[in-house]
């Protein structure tokens, strides 16, 4: 039986504020032959090279125009900065988890702008790039590459030296925020990590026609300071790169160079898991451990196989030996405990948010008829899910909350779980769980994928397209803040939190 007070899906819609600006009432916006007078403009920029937004915008965020091959820029009010204007309009990837910080934008290609870009029998185009920092400002002038990216602080810009050359030697180009060119050279930057790039060199050799590559390390002021030439190279994590050096041999490098060195034969790779390392040695038989930062043992080489948890904030580990028993290994305190289940065979485990643990697991009732099934696990506390003809699925929510969702020819429903209390506290027909947009929000989905709900953690209603006139949710995405980019069967634009649209536009200029 479920709680009395639990909510129902089709419970009285929410009362949101109208947009602060609609396009619904827009003319076509292309082509892009002068400045334009728009009467809902705030900001009077002009569609020019020298477009240059002030500091005191704030922050600013992207929106789709007609056709959503052109995207513009609207501050937090929703007053527009530019119009749909640029051909790619998106956030770098935030440093450490946190808030993004900059605004990458690619410059539309067109006929109209053919001389600004080109093109090579192999289809490769030069385009235009710029960056606006959080507060709207520009960070410099435009750039010109085939492609453009932000790594730690720095502007990394890729072109080819020679387009019309068949060896496409292609050449990279690193500016720091504020435009100034610091360094360029010969081949491609995976991007910064510990201050440490990897250079990707591919060259064809003159005599046999063949293609070479090798790799090699540079600092954010383009100087090697690693030079190999190794045959394999990644990024720098906890001081630590897995290197190739030579055919089938791969080493392990500190940010020096130096070769780690080992306790036993055999080769050696290195993985990081958060505060922590697996080191993994290749000799007769592969096997695992886990070291912490300062390289110190916690974990012997007993391991077939280690995995770190799948949901961030767990602190504990899945390993799995030879024999083929699973392990939950706490590497904080050095402990492990092998996971049992009677009266089932084991197939997975994984980490789950809270450090609860999910047990896939197949049972044979003595039919002839074997079950799936998984388990939930913690300290003492064991929950079997499984049935005759009821595939189950489960997602971590939140905490202890847990979406199990059951779909069958007959029935397709999703209840939420409070592994606490043992209990289930919700029940939703036709919707499954689908993903976390971010700490706040929640999105169930049905099973056929035609329709979204939006619910905060609570998992009390957070808006629904109904209340916002949008009919139902085609696709949401967080952007930063409390605002969203949002598809509907009848709009597309941003909102926020609250449902409050920010700009929107009609679906039939989007599809």
């Amino acid at each position: 039986m479920l709680p009395e007070d639990t909510p129902d899906i089709n419970e009285p819609q929410i009362e949101f504020s109208q947009p602060a600006f609609s396009l619904e009432d827009l003319p076509d916006l292309e082509p892009f032959e002068t400045p334009r007078e728009i009467v809902n403009r705030y900001f009077n920029e002009e569609f020019a090279d020298t477009l240059k937004p002030a500091a005191d915008y704030g922050r600013l965020y992207p929106y789709a125009g007609s056709n959503s091959s052109r995207y513009g820029l609207v501050d937090a009010r929703g007053r527009i900065v530019v119009d749909p204007f640029y051909g790619e309009a998106y956030y770098a990837e935030p440093a450490n988890g946190g808030e993004p910080e900059y605004l990458v934008l690619a410059y539309p290609v067109d006929e109209e702008e053919q001389k600004l870009w080109r093109v090579t029998g192999g289809g490769i185009l030069l385009r235009r790039f710029a960056f606006a920092a959080a507060d709207g400002s520009w960070l410099s002038d435009t750039f010109y590459g085939i492609g453009a990216r932000l790594s730690e602080g720095r502007i990394i810009i890729h072109d080819y030296d020679n387009p019309q050359d068949a060896n496409k030697q292609r050449v990279f180009r690193i500016y720091d925020l504020k435009g100034q060119l610091i360094a360029q050279g010969e081949g491609e930057l995976s991007g910064f990590q510990e201050g440490l790039s990897v250079v990707w060199h591919f060259i064809r050799n003159e005599q046999n026609g063949k293609y070479q590559e090798y790799y090699d390390y540079i600092d954010k002021n383009g100087n090697v300071v690693i030079p190999g030439p190794f045959l394999e190279a990644e990024g720098f994590a906890n001081g630590f790169a897995n290197v190739v050096i030579v055919e089938n041999e791969r080493r392990v490098i500190d940010t020096q160079g130096n070769t780690r060195r080992r306790s036993r034969p055999g080769e050696i790779r290195y993985d990081t898991f958060g505060e922590y390392i697996c080191f993994t040695e290749y000799a007769a038989n592969t096997r695992c451990g886990i070291l912490d930062k300062n390289g110190d043992v916690i974990i012997d080489l007993q391991y077939n196989e280690i995995r770190p948890s799948i949901e961030t904030g767990s602190t504990l580990m899945v390993g799995m030996k030879e024999d083929g028993s699973y392990w939950i290994i706490d590497p904080q305190r050095g402990e492990e405990s092998k996971i049992e289940l009677a009266g089932v065979h084991i197939n997975h485990a994984d980490i789950l948010g809270n450090n609860w643990c999910e047990v896939s697991y197949v049972r044979d009732p003595g039919n002839g008829e074997l079950i799936n099934g998984f388990a939930l696990l913690k300290d003492r506390h064991e929950y079997r899910f499984d049935s005759d003809e009821e595939p189950k699925s489960c997602s971590n929510i939140q905490g202890d909350l847990f979406a199990i969702s059951t779909q069958n020819r007959l029935v397709n429903y999703t209840e939420i779980f409070d592994a606490a209390i043992g209990k289930v506290i919700r029940h939703w027909d036709d919707f499954y769980f689908s993903h976390k947009l971010n700490d706040v929000m929640l999105v169930f989905s049905t099973f056929n994928g035609s329709r979204q709900l939006v619910f905060d953690t609570d998992l009390k209603p957070a808006f629904s397209t109904d209340d916002l006139g949008g009919g139902h949710i085609k696709n949401i995405q967080y952007l930063a803040d409390d605002i969203y980019s949002i598809r509907t069967t009848f709009y597309s634009g941003l909102i926020k939190e609250n449902g409050q649209w920010l700009i929107r536009v009609y679906a039939n200029n989007m599809d």
